[in-house]
């Protein structure tokens, strides 16, 4: 996280979406991409109280849903806990899009390039944050550090391109577009560990495995978030928790 709030102020509608991707390296039949969003002068208060609860436990790894064991279980519960209290607090919204990666067609759609897929995928998760925030909600909108050639100001141009021109008043929600390394973002690690349960239900990876540490956590996560099943898409309004399966 950078070293202070991303704004100075606590302006109430502007907002700090922190997305990553996870199941997408072709072995897993369902993709996610999401993460969580909050005010944006409150991800450094938010990203500060999970490196205070993370820090008694000693563990110099980021918090991640790969990095997932048994010496961990404790730790991530905390987090979770912190998230959920965040969450039912109205001070942070989770959200994700599934998609079906058999059903994906990059040679029709994509002419043939599948990193182009992915951004349109991207762009689809968080076009969906103005809609759920209405006109006076501004966008500062970060992705988990990845190798690509793809510009992401091509991106902040086409999120804004999609608002409806309402005249005379020109909206331009989305703020900001940028990379941000995962490691070393408390914001991006809490998204990756909540889209990495969700690629985990999906993928049926649960059923497979119920004893595992990994199992343990989903298991917390469900209780603690009060959804059952984390594989199944969230009636809309599910206000501060949504999945949404892509229909493609």
């Amino acid at each position: 996280m950078p070293s202070g709030p991303l704004v100075s102020d606590d302006r109430c509608h502007d907002y700090a979406a922190f997305s990553d991707e996870s199941h997408s390296d072709g072995s897993n039949t369902y993709m996610v991409i999401g993460g969580i969003l909050l005010r944006s002068a409150d991800a450094h208060k938010f990203s500060s109280a999970v490196s205070e609860i993370y820090k008694p436990y000693r563990w110099p790894e980021s918090i991640q849903w790969k990095s997932t064991s048994k010496a961990k279980v404790e730790a991530y519960k905390a987090v979770i806990d912190l998230v959920a209290e965040w969450r039912y607090a109205r001070r942070l919204d989770f959200g994700c899009i599934v998609f079906d990666s058999r059903k994906i067609d990059h040679d029709k759609y994509n002419e043939s390039d599948p990193e182009k897929g992915f951004f349109k995928f991207l762009y689809q998760h968080h076009l969906k944050w103005s809609r759920h925030y209405g006109k006076s909600a501004k966008f500062r909108c970060f992705h988990g550090n990845m190798e690509t050639g793809y510009d992401l100001s091509e991106l902040h141009k086409c999120l804004n391109n999609s608002i409806k021109i309402t005249l005379p008043v020109m909206r331009r929600p989305y703020i900001q577009v940028d990379f941000l390394p995962v490691k070393q973002t408390r914001c991006m690690q809490v998204a990756d560990l909540l889209i990495g349960a969700v690629g985990y239900a999906c993928n049926g990876k649960f059923e497979s495995e119920p004893s595992t540490p990994r199992a343990e956590v989903y298991r917390y996560m469900k209780h603690v978030f009060a959804w059952p099943d984390w594989s199944a898409e969230t009636v809309w309004p599910e206000f501060g928790f949504h999945i949404w399966h892509f229909r493609l």
